[in-house]
């Protein structure tokens, strides 16, 4: 059973897991087609003509790094709110409960490495991308620019293994928690 603290504790983080989830996947969103945008003027890839045309115009770089500014924030502010709000359990990882017996166990030691999957594809994805704008040629920029977009696909790969693990997890109350974490309790 819950401590009188850990209920509260879940309970004040609500509103501000909300808020930092949906700038996550909003910036997220952003940086992914903002950056598809950026490969698509210098590459003739059949896939990124195709979306292209669904694309920002304009001065995406810009706007490129503000959104991975931007979300990179939000994972640092959600990462200060688990600390502050003494919730560092919901990313514990440990490994042999993902050869537990218990479904729930497994499907939540699952959930949590996709966590610290995403947590290592933005690490990555930051330092490419650090690595292209702020430090052009000390690595070979081709080669930096193919790991940044494939990291890039990883994240699309990140957002489906996440909402499947979700599911996994709690089924259709467990994803209306983006909408109110109290539905999940």
């Amino acid at each position: 059973m819950n401590s009188p603290r850990q209920r509260t504790a879940v309970a004040r983080s609500d509103l501000p897991t909300v808020l930092l989830h949906w700038g996550m996947v909003l910036t997220l969103v952003f940086s992914i087609t903002t950056g598809w945008r950026i490969a698509s003027l210098g590459e003739s890839s059949a896939l990124l003509r195709w979306v292209d045309v669904l694309m920002l115009q304009g001065q995406v770089h810009r706007w490129h790094l503000f959104s991975a500014t931007a979300l990179t924030a939000c994972v640092v502010g959600y990462l200060v709110l688990l600390w502050r709000m003494d919730l560092f359990g919901r990313l514990s990882l440990r490994l042999a409960s993902l050869r537990s017996s218990d479904r729930a166990t497994r499907w939540q030691a699952i959930n949590k490495l996709v966590y610290w999957m995403a947590f290592v594809l933005l690490a990555a994805a930051a330092v490419t991308g650090g690595l292209m704008y702020f430090a052009p040629g000390v690595l070979p920029t081709a080669s930096l620019a193919a790991v940044h977009q494939a990291l890039s696909w990883a994240f699309v790969v990140y957002v489906a293994l996440h909402v499947l693990s979700q599911v996994m997890l709690g089924g259709l109350r467990q994803l209306l928690k983006i909408l109110s974490p109290r539905l999940a309790y």
